[in-house]
Formats: C-alpha cells, sequence, structure tokens
C-alpha cells in the first residue's frame, strides 16, 4: 500500500460504497479534482458536498490521517484550503490553522480488497517493466499518448536545466547556446571537464577572434590544458597565441589534460578531436542560439554543422599522432546526440522563457524528423515489440523506463492506469 494507490483510487473513484466522513457526514463528490504532482494539495479544485454543505477546495490524501504532522502540512498555510483529508486509517483529529477540523475520510472499508491484492502481486513482479505481459493488448491510442505526455514530461525537466543556464548568463541565450552545445561536446564521459571549459572562456573573448580559426583553437584547448610542452610545430604555434591571449584577457585556466578521459573510446571521439569540431562549429558560427532558433528542419542544420576542422585536425586524432584516414567531420551519430540534448532543449526552454508554443512545436518536429536512439532503454521497449520510430519516440521511451518502470511509478502513468481501470 502507498499513497500513489490512494491517488489511484480517489481519481477513479474505485469505492465500493458511498463515502462518508469520520463524523458521519455524507459525501458526494462532483468533481474529485485536477491531480497535482508538483507541491502543494494532491488534488486542487475539487467540487464536493459533505453533509448538507458544498465546497470547493483541495483535496490532501495520505495513508494515516497523522501523516499530515509527519509531511509538515501543518506550518504551510497551501494546506488552509484543504477542504477534504482522504486516508487509509484514521489515527488523529486534524485541524486547519484557525483549528478547524478538516473533514476525513477512511477509505480502507470502501475499497475492493481483490484490488489491492492485484496491486500488492503487480508490484512484486521481477520484471523491470511491470506492465509486460499486458502491452500487447494496450491499444496504440494510449500508447501513443502516453509517449506524448512522457515527451513533454522530458523536455520540461531539460527545460528547467536549460533555464539555470541561461540564468546564470543573465539570459544572454548566445552565451547559453555556447555553453549548453560546449557540454554536450563532452558527450558522457567529458562532459564535465568541457563544461568547466566553456565556463572558463565566455563567448564573449571568443568573437573577439571570429575570423581567425587558429586563435579560436588556441583559446579552446589552452582553456582545456592541452597546449603544455607541445609535440610538434602546431601545437608550439597555438601555445605561443594562447599565451599572449592568456594575458591579454586575463583567462583563468586550471584545467589539465588529466581532467579528460581518453581511456575506451575510439580516436574519433578522443577530446581533442571534440574540441577540434567544437572550434569549427563556433568559429562558422558566432551566433549558434541564432542558427538553432531559425533552422526549420533537421537536414539544414546537418548542414550547417557539417564542418570539417582546420587541416591539422583533418590528419590527427591528437597533438602530434596521425590518423589514416583524414576527415574528423562531425559524425551523423554526433549530430543527432547534439540535436536531440541541445538543440532541442535550447528551443523548448526558450519556448518557455518566451511563452511561444509554437517553438515547443519546433522542438518536437525536429524529433519527429531524427532517427531514433538505441539504447538499453530502448532496446527494453523493442523487445516488448514496442519499438520506437523517431527520436519523438525514444526520448519518451527513456523517461518512461527512469520515472516510472523503475521507479514502480506504474499509478501515475497512462499504461499503468489503463491496466488497473481495465
Amino acid at each position: 500500500m502507498n499513497e500513489a494507490f490512494l491517488h489511484f483510487i480517489w481519481k477513479f473513484q474505485k469505492f465500493t460504497s458511498e463515502l462518508e466522513t469520520t463524523s458521519g457526514e455524507q459525501v458526494s463528490i462532483y468533481y474529485q479534482g485536477t491531480h497535482n504532482h508538483d507541491a502543494g494539495p494532491d488534488f486542487s479544485e475539487a467540487r464536493l458536498k459533505i453533509g448538507d454543505l458544498e465546497w470547493n477546495g483541495q483535496v490532501e490524501i495520505h495513508l494515516k490521517s497523522s501523516d499530515w504532522h509527519h509531511h509538515n502540512h501543518t506550518d504551510d498555510p497551501a494546506y488552509n484550503t484543504v477542504v477534504l483529508h482522504v486516508v487509509w486509517a484514521d489515527d488523529r483529529v486534524i485541524l486547519r490553522e484557525d483549528e478547524s477540523t478538516i473533514p476525513t475520510v477512511e477509505l480502507k472499508n470502501c475499497v475492493d480488497l481483490e484490488l489491492v491484492s492485484n496491486y500488492t502481486k503487480y508490484l512484486a513482479q521481477p520484471s523491470d517493466i511491470l506492465c509486460h505481459a499486458h502491452l500487447s493488448s494496450v491499444n496504440d491510442l494510449t500508447w501513443i499518448s502516453n509517449l506524448d505526455r512522457m515527451l513533454a514530461h522530458r523536455l520540461e525537466n531539460k527545460s528547467k536545466r536549460i533555464l539555470d543556464f541561461a540564468k546564470a548568463t543573465n539570459y544572454d541565450w548566445e552565451e547559453t547556446a555556447y555553453r549548453v552545445l560546449g557540454r554536450n561536446f563532452g558527450f558522457s564521459l567529458n562532459s564535465e571537464a568541457f563544461q568547466q571549459l566553456v565556463e572558463n572562456l565566455p563567448l564573449k573573448f571568443i568573437s573577439k577572434h571570429s575570423s581567425n580559426l587558429m586563435q579560436i583553437e588556441a583559446l579552446v584547448f589552452g582553456i582545456g590544458g592541452f597546449l603544455e610542452d607541445p609535440v610538434d610545430s602546431y601545437q608550439e604555434a597555438l601555445k605561443e597565441e594562447f599565451d599572449f591571449l592568456r594575458q591579454k584577457y586575463n583567462l583563468n585556466d586550471n584545467l589539465h589534460r588529466t581532467h579528460w578521459k581518453f581511456g575506451k573510446m575510439r580516436p574519433s571521439n578522443f577530446p581533442t578531436v571534440r574540441m577540434a569540431q567544437f572550434s569549427v562549429i563556433i568559429f562558422a558560427h558566432q551566433k549558434l542560439f541564432s542558427l538553432f532558433n531559425q533552422v526549420a528542419h533537421v537536414n539544414e542544420l546537418k548542414k550547417e554543422l557539417a564542418i570539417k576542422p582546420s587541416a591539422y585536425w583533418q590528419e590527427h586524432y591528437d597533438f602530434g599522432k596521425k590518423i589514416k584516414k583524414g576527415s574528423n567531420a562531425l559524425g551523423a551519430s554526433s549530430f543527432e546526440n547534439l540535436t536531440i540534448n541541445s538543440v532541442a532543449p535550447l528551443i523548448a526552454a526558450y519556448s518557455v522563457y518566451t511563452d511561444q508554443p509554437i517553438l515547443m512545436e519546433k522542438t518536437i518536429g525536429l524529433l519527429e524528423e531524427l532517427p531514433p536512439e538505441k539504447n538499453r532503454y530502448t532496446n527494453k521497449w523493442a523487445a516488448l515489440d514496442r519499438p520506437a520510430k523517431s527520436a519523438f519516440d525514444s526520448q519518451a521511451q527513456i523517461t518512461l523506463y527512469q520515472d516510472y518502470c523503475s521507479k514502480k511509478n506504474c499509478l501515475t502513468c497512462g499504461i499503468g492506469n489503463w491496466i488497473f481501470n481495465k
């Protein structure tokens, strides 16, 4: 038994008898309220009749009445508007701030015990995706609408993180895009080091050298800590350039090569290659955010970002180390990763910041144009005959597994609701 189950009971009115308060007053439910997943009472704007009086207000749900105090609601004015306390077991009288009693409904004698038993058995399954046996019978409308909700949830969370980046830059969206893209260029292993690099090297200094790729590389590799003890003439030239620019701009260069991870990755994924790719992109596009915000389709964006790095990095994967085949241009999978994890969240965050829903539609459109990601999360759904068809689907499936399946939050998931209502 948990509160999520009681939320489900209340939301879908799974009662076996008429409700009445612990003081004996009959309760009629005109509208159970809107389920609130954020801070505050569990259901808002409920419409009820308790005894002879009609009420509009909030409903709070707990396993026991005393949880009201355990959750510190007594001192929170947001809970003064609660008109009904719904509990599994009533073990204490609860008062509002003005010392009036909050009407309480006890559910333990009003719910089908078979439903309780089925829910308990459902949660006890050994599978990590508890609905696996039911997925084949879930209709497409239910599945797709649930993926829509999951993607909205994912974009909302990513937008919050982007807005934290933006706040740190005083909502300079070009600087924000530069930092977000920079962090993403570290991919999973080097994201923290890359984030420190872009924070130590603000875009305003890069912009002063917008016409000189070598100077941009000198700044990026220098701040990254890769110009000590040069091994060839190109690295020597970058070091000489960086030593001058570091003094000129009083730059913080506390990163060192040892902060970066090279192990267990192909040379094309080395942080040195990623820095070269990042350098040429910011050389070609000083207004990154404007670029992301203006492109309408994935192919347009791909054309803008598919730029070969400088001649040196077309032939090397590290200083003094040549590759067999030249290029080191941004690969398809890397482009897709950057679009999913940088471009789309940036546009989504800007949509929230400026209250422009059309930009959120653009974000969704970009994800629908991209092929699905293949990872351990999407593989789980594919094995259950629910393969992702686009990045829209794969992003939704990742959230579905991480935030719902793995945490057994089945009753806050559309699929779980469908199964138990069925």
